[in-house]
């Protein structure tokens, strides 16, 4: 028996479904396509950025190595006998002033700067006044000794040594050292009358 005609209606229907079946089975084989391609595509390992570090060096050593000063800031500088504190003492025999030992113990003007200028040599400088102790021969009238330590503007180098747990401080072969009534000004004046590290040519260093 012959099919019986179909309407346009059931027609167009029936294609409109043809199409959308065959829209569908594109779409699928296009997402199988990119998952397949997905799969076979390289991980991506993820990296942490790191720092780059730079060695560090040692600073070069100083000039100044095997100097032996100890290493503070400021000083305390006493007597190796009398235990008196060098201080800066006014005077109108010198511009600048003189140093004294008379204070048994330290007091706000008793801090010095010690500063090596090389292996051998120092500078000592007050923190109180700004002024530099230095040695000068014959330049101060009134005084007991033409060796005489004063207080300048000019930066002055002095021998730095040993004795025993003790430093001296030397120029030109004169040592630094306390002289009990060498000046009206101070009872014990710091002068330059020693030769060599005798008792009272001795200093103790500590910090301040």
């Amino acid at each position: 028996m012959p099919f019986a005609r179909q309407s346009p209606k059931f027609l167009l229907t029936v294609a409109v479904i043809l199409v959308l079946v065959a829209v569908y089975y594109l779409y699928m084989k296009k997402n199988q396509v990119t998952a397949s391609a997905a799969a076979q595509a390289p991980a991506v390992v993820a990296t942490t950025a790191t720092t780059a570090t730079t060695a560090t060096t040692a600073p070069p050593v100083p000039a100044y190595a095997g100097n032996p000063l100890p290493i503070y800031a400021t000083y305390y500088i006493q007597c190796g006998d009398s235990l008196g504190y060098l201080t800066p003492v006014s005077s109108t025999a010198t511009p600048n002033g003189l140093v004294g030992a008379d204070n048994s113990s330290p007091v706000a003007t008793s801090t010095w700067s010690i500063v090596p200028t090389s292996a051998t040599t120092v500078t000592i400088q007050s923190l109180a006044t700004g002024q530099y102790l230095a040695y000068c021969n014959g330049c101060v009238s009134g005084l007991l000794s033409n060796f005489q330590a004063v207080l300048t503007s000019t930066p002055f180098n002095w021998t730095i040594g040993t004795s025993g747990s003790n430093f001296t401080f030397s120029s030109g072969g004169q040592y630094l050292c306390r002289c009990n009534g060498c000046a009206s000004v101070v009872g014990n004046l710091i002068d330059c009358h020693a030769t060599s590290a005798t008792t009272y040519a001795v200093f103790t260093l500590s910090q301040a």
